[in-house]
């Protein structure tokens, strides 16, 4: 999978592109069928990070984030993506049980 890393109005520290890139591996695993990630952070007007996942079926996943500096920004867009993450494996374990039942009777 391709992870690739861009910034705008500005340069993006070394260690925090090694940080985004161990911290998307490990969130990808949450992602079914990943294609892609795209990490773009963002310092004018307030700085942000953005994560964008692409996976099989045209399925997109996108989170983003603000705050004081890259560094909190990029924390803060990851745990926004867990949260998501978490939020579509319930919705979809739910779809599912309910599906089972109504095929059950």
């Amino acid at each position: 999978m391709q992870i690739n890393i861009t910034a705008r109005h500005g340069e993006v520290p070394e260690d925090l592109k090694e940080r985004a890139r161990t911290v998307v591996e490990r969130l990808v695993q949450r992602v079914h069928k990943p294609i892609g990630a795209h990490i773009t952070f963002d310092t004018e007007p307030r700085p942000s990070a953005e994560i964008v996942f692409t996976a099989a079926r045209d399925v997109t996943h996108v989170a983003k984030a603000e705050a004081d500096d890259l560094r909190t920004a990029f924390d803060r867009v990851a745990a926004k993506f867990q949260r998501q993450m978490d939020k579509h494996e319930t919705l979809a374990k739910k779809k599912r049980t309910t599906a089972r039942k109504a095929a059950s009777l």
